[in-house]
């Protein structure tokens, strides 16, 4: 009966033992837990990218003390991954605000560098991170894009000191080169040359019938210019009869002066013919080009002009796109007390502009 005692004795000791031996096992074999999100980008994904820069982000799951993140990309070994450590750079201040539509979160306490290197497993320093707030970072420099196209095995795992805490696989694909890169579209557009001169009027006359006590000004016709070239625009003019002519009188009031970048003024009572432009608007635009007017129809005075030539002669020009520069072509004109007496002294204008593309 004693030696039965014993044995039972014995025997619930040693159960008892093997349960908590057991039970002390389970403990330090545990497995880290998954990530509850895990990605890798690759800004390029084509093959042999050099220092390319990788968004690694990721969501945990419980509450750890965290100090460490590894990225292991030593699937196949193909990524080409530096072996010194200060070489792999980190950037936060760059990652997007959001990811998949979630707000993503710099990684705390990543630094600017990696913290180790071995056997292409890259650890990365991080503080305790908050279950449910999505973290990410840049991996700047010192990977390079694996030689072949192909999927790959990344894994992610946090560690707080004495071990994983959390991990997870992901996949990152590469894709071959060519013309152009198999990542890569290019999109081509034209934009088509514009060029537009307008006159806001076909006709114009003196304000006042032509007298021998003044020189008189016609109304004014704007000429608006636009255009998308990149060196600006050219205006001219030339005249169809470099004077005012009456066919009833036959008789022309000629035009003054010669085409020497120098206006000239008209005098009371003396016949003369003279067109003045003016500067009416210098598009105010951002990034348009400046407008200059010629000096020979830059009239400084009511009484002042250019000589009306009988070949295109420039009037004004611009060194850039216009949205919308405006002249105001003014004619003057004088008489003597001999200027024979008509209704139908006439000339006509020839306005044209070009582009300078």
């Amino acid at each position: 009966m004693k030696k039965c005692f014993k044995n039972t004795v014995f025997s619930t000791l040693t159960v008892f033992c093997v349960c908590v031996l057991f039970s002390s096992v389970c403990v330090q074999k545990a497995h880290a837990a998954a990530m509850t999100e895990a990605s890798v980008r690759l800004d390029r994904m084509v093959v042999s990218e050099g220092d390319n820069q990788i968004l690694v982000v990721a969501k945990i799951p419980t509450t750890a003390t965290e100090i460490s993140l590894t990225v292991d990309f030593a699937d196949n070994g193909d990524f080409t991954v530096d072996s010194t450590a200060s070489n792999i750079t980190v950037s936060t201040g760059s990652i997007p605000s959001t990811y998949q539509g979630e707000s993503l979160t710099a990684w705390p306490g990543v630094g600017s560098a990696a913290s180790s290197v071995s056997n292409e497993v890259v650890t990365f320093a991080s503080t305790t991170l908050t279950p449910g707030t999505l973290y990410g970072f840049y991996i700047t420099a010192g990977i390079d894009n694996p030689s072949s196209a192909a999927a790959y095995a990344l894994t992610l795992t946090t560690n707080d000191g004495s071990g994983a805490v959390d991990t997870s696989n992901v996949t990152v694909r590469t894709v071959t080169s060519g013309t152009p890169d198999s990542d890569q579209l290019t999109i081509t557009g034209v934009v088509p040359s514009a060029m537009n001169c307008v006159l806001s009027a076909n006709t114009d006359s003196f304000t006042t019938d032509l007298s021998t006590s003044a020189v008189v000004s016609t109304t004014g016709v704007t000429y608006t210019i636009t255009t998308n070239a990149n060196s600006g625009w050219i205006a001219w003019v030339n005249s169809a009869n470099q004077g005012l002519t009456s066919t009833i009188a036959s008789h022309t009031i000629s035009t003054t002066g010669t085409v020497n970048d120098s206006p000239d003024t008209l005098s009371t009572g003396a016949e003369g013919y003279v067109l003045d432009v003016d500067l009416t608007t210098d598009s105010a635009t951002g990034g348009t080009g400046t407008v200059t007017l010629d000096a020979e129809y830059n009239g400084a005075s009511t009484s002042a002009g250019g000589t009306l030539p009988s070949t295109l002669e420039e009037i004004a020009t611009a060194d850039g796109v216009t949205d919308g520069d405006v002249l105001t072509l003014i004619a003057r004109a004088s008489i003597s007390i001999l200027t024979p007496a008509a209704n139908d002294y006439t000339d006509t204008h020839t306005y044209v502009c070009a582009g300078n593309f």
